[in-house]
């Protein structure tokens, strides 16, 4: 027989209709898991291109040579351009570091303005016209 505190748990708020359809206190009915699949799809669709925008392939080539849903070593994942490298943690912590502070000098370094970007180009022009004159 169930404890007062058991039965508790088993009721669940339906102020909303659609609620406690995910509740594991009732079955789930084939709306509610046509639901739960459409939502799982439009999430893998999101993970792909974005695997695939990062990794600079087609989402049909994420979708056919990167593991299909399983993990893979490390040799493997590199084999199918999965990742860029093998490493210890620390080889990405100090590459992640190194890169960061490579991009921090650039945007110090950079021209403040496009005026100033235009620059370099100008002096080169100017450069070709007198070796030519």
């Amino acid at each position: 027989m169930l404890s007062s505190r058991d039965r508790c748990l088993g009721d669940v708020s339906q102020v909303s209709p659609l609620k406690a359809e995910l509740s594991p206190y009732a079955a789930l009915s084939a709306d509610a898991r046509a639901e739960v699949q459409r939502q799982i799809d439009t999430l893998a669709g999101t993970f792909v291109r974005d695997v695939a925008k990062g990794r600079g392939v087609f989402a049909a080539t994420v979708k056919s040579g990167f593991g299909k849903g399983r993990v893979l070593n490390a040799r493997d994942a590199f084999a199918v351009n999965m990742i860029d490298g093998i490493g210890t943690f620390t080889d990405a912590f100090y590459g992640l570091s190194t890169q960061a502070r490579a991009a921090r000098l650039d945007a110090l370094r950079g021209p403040a303005t496009k005026r100033e970007a235009r620059v370099p180009a100008a002096r080169r022009r100017l450069e070709v016209l007198r070796k030519v004159t």
